[in-house]
């Protein structure tokens, strides 16, 4: 069986293991694998782990039925049929920098609330991102991926819930949550962890649930709600809303991505004006974007490269017929 490792995958390591990549001999892949011990064997059967597998290989939900994350975005408080449903794929930690970043352009709002006698303006969200962020972080790493269900972010216009299988590993229980009682330092993913850490999104010490408490505290936001069964089968996290918000704040449109966010992609001008453009109309060809951005064939053409190696678009068609669409999720 030949594994592929993502080469984008692990260039976004490297900064992280700068000792690890710098000693290591240019395409030695081999070396490097065993250094990050992420794959074992002996030279001529060296296989991936299953770690290896999440956080290095562009297709691992092919090994790992369903460790995707889901979003899904509804326009009343009740679940209706009216939805917009977004699936995330790929190496773990990018799942979740891209469905936060999906969450961040198209569901959180803040308001300004003016105080008589007070200069200062208060600032709040519906939901803060801090919150959400640890909550999709800690689902994402305490999931057993012997199931096959994926991480659950459903989006209701008064809440957000943030669904793993299976439960907390015990002594944690219902009781012990609604206690407020986090203390246990089992981990059922410990090595997942340490790359999460080491990727700046978790901390793994026990404090994701105080920091969510506190990120809703101070931003003046409800109690968080923390569900499982009696038999752990699974584990909930429930942000309500603001009070300050109402259905108006979180009725769903269309999807969008701003141009700061997409400038911080690294993408230049023209390729926001293209990814507008797409989102408008639903895909672009090379003719067009030279066109609407006034670039030559072979700035169009590297350019629509680059988006495709982002991730942003996605090639579709044969070479005669080729057209670019959104794949940015």
């Amino acid at each position: 069986m030949r594994i592929v490792w993502s080469s984008k995958s692990m260039e976004s390591l490297a900064k992280i293991y700068d000792d690890i990549f710098i000693d290591s001999p240019q395409n030695a892949m081999e070396e490097l694998v065993r250094k990050l011990n992420i794959a074992s064997g002996p030279d001529e059967s060296l296989l991936p782990k299953n770690i290896g597998l999440l956080f290095f290989n562009p297709n691992q939900e092919n090994f790992f039925y369903k460790s995707n994350i889901e979003i899904v975005r509804f326009s009343d408080n009740d679940g209706a049929d009216d939805f917009i449903e977004k699936v995330f794929t790929g190496a773990l930690h990018k799942q979740i920098e891209k469905a936060l970043e999906y969450i961040n352009s198209n569901v959180i709002h803040e308001k300004v609330k003016k105080v008589d006698g007070q200069a200062e303006a208060l600032r709040f969200y519906n939901f803060p991102f801090s919150a959400i962020e640890e909550a999709l972080v800690n689902a994402v790493y305490h999931r057993s991926y012997q199931e096959q269900q994926p991480v659950e972010v459903r989006i209701y216009p008064n809440r957000i819930h943030i669904l793993n299988y299976p439960g907390p590993l015990p002594p944690i229980s219902n009781d012990s949550m609604s206690k407020g009682k986090f203390n246990a330092r089992r981990y059922r993913n410990p090595r997942m962890g340490d790359f999460l850490k080491e990727l700046g999104l978790a901390e793994t010490r026990g404090t994701g649930v105080p920091k969510i408490n506190r990120t809703m505290s101070r931003n003046g936001s409800p109690d968080v709600i923390f569900e499982t069964d009696d038999d752990r089968t699974y584990f909930e996290v429930t942000l309500p809303i603001h009070e300050f918000f109402d259905k108006e704040d979180l009725k769903i449109e269309d999807d969008k991505f701003d141009a700061e966010f997409l400038f911080s992609l690294g993408l230049n001008k023209r390729q926001v004006l293209a990814v507008e453009f797409v989102q408008k109309k639903g895909y672009i060809t090379n003719s067009t974007y030279q066109e609407i951005c006034n670039a030559s064939e072979r700035t169009a053409s590297r350019d629509l490269k680059n988006l495709t190696e982002l991730e942003v678009f996605k090639k579709v068609g044969n070479k005669k017929g080729t057209k670019y669409e959104m794949l940015l999720n």
